[in-house]
């Protein structure tokens, strides 16, 4: 049979509920033709290993998805441009989790521990929330050397290789 279809080896003694396993390349590149139709490309990247875009720092991430989903802008109903431009016109205010996330990197940023910890609380914002640079709450903490909040966020389960746009 086709061996693109068959879990790495071995897969079967960590677990036998596959609603988490990785999906075979094979089934993955079935599943991509169906949802992108004639606009579907083939992906270079078929293994099982983490995507090795993901250690790229967010911008190259970014410009990485924008150009693998490039002909796919004129079928959506919303401006792509604003978006890549960051232009929030036409899209309405900010909203409540925009809001709490935007809160949880500023008081992280300053040290108020109480409040990092009231926002995390609430289950509104995860832990590893970026801004459009890509700067999350730890690096906040961490530059401006707060480290009862580090504490704290590490305590929440941060990702401490998530990286910014600048690659720090």
């Amino acid at each position: 049979g086709d061996e693109s279809f068959i879990l790495p080896p071995g897969m079967e003694h960590y677990s036998t509920n596959g609603d988490h396993l990785p999906l075979p390349p094979g089934r993955r590149r079935v599943l991509d033709q169906l949802f992108y139709g004639e606009h579907w490309e083939p992906d270079p990247y078929q293994g099982y290993e983490r995507d090795p875009l993901s250690t790229l720092p967010l911008q190259a991430r970014m410009q990485a998805h924008i150009h693998k989903h490039r002909l796919m802008a004129k079928n959506v109903d919303w401006d792509v441009a604003a978006v890549l431009s960051m232009n929030r016109e036409g899209f309405g205010p900010k909203g409540p989790v925009e809001v709490q996330s935007e809160l949880f990197i500023q008081h992280s940023s300053r040290g108020q521990y109480w409040d990092v910890s009231r926002i995390f609380q609430t289950r509104i914002v995860h832990p590893d929330v970026a801004n459009s640079q890509g700067h999350t709450a730890l690096i906040a903490a961490t530059v401006n050397c707060h480290d009862d909040v580090i504490h704290l966020l590490l305590d929440m389960g941060v990702d401490i290789n998530k990286l910014n746009s600048e690659g720090m």
